[in-house]
C-alpha cells in the first residue's frame, strides 16, 4: 500500500497462500503495529538502513486505517 501498487493483488495471494498477517495472528495489537509504522522514518534513519519508501513515505491516521480495514476485510470472508 505505501507504494500505491498491487496492493490488493497482493493481499489476495496472501490470503490465498494461508498466510495470516493480522496482527493477532502474530501475537501484537493494531496499536502495536500503528505505532511501528508512525516510527518507521526515524527506525529508519537511526539504523542508516538503506534508502527506501520509508524515507518519503508520509504515514497518517487515513493510511493505517484503511490499511487495517483491508487487511481485516480480506481475512473475514
Amino acid at each position: 500500500m505505501m507504494h500505491a501498487n498491487r496492493a490488493d493483488e497482493l493481499l489476495k495471494a496472501v490470503v490465498a497462500l494461508g498466510v495470516d498477517i493480522r496482527p493477532s495472528a502474530l501475537g501484537v495489537t493494531w496499536g502495536d503495529v500503528f505505532d511501528a509504522m508512525r516510527g518507521l522514518r526515524k527506525f529508519v534513519y537511526r539504523e542508516y538502513l538503506a534508502y527506501g519508501i520509508a524515507n518519503d513515505f508520509v504515514v497518517t491516521e487515513l493510511f493505517l486505517t484503511k490499511a487495517r480495514d483491508k487487511i481485516e476485510e480480506a481475512f473475514s470472508v
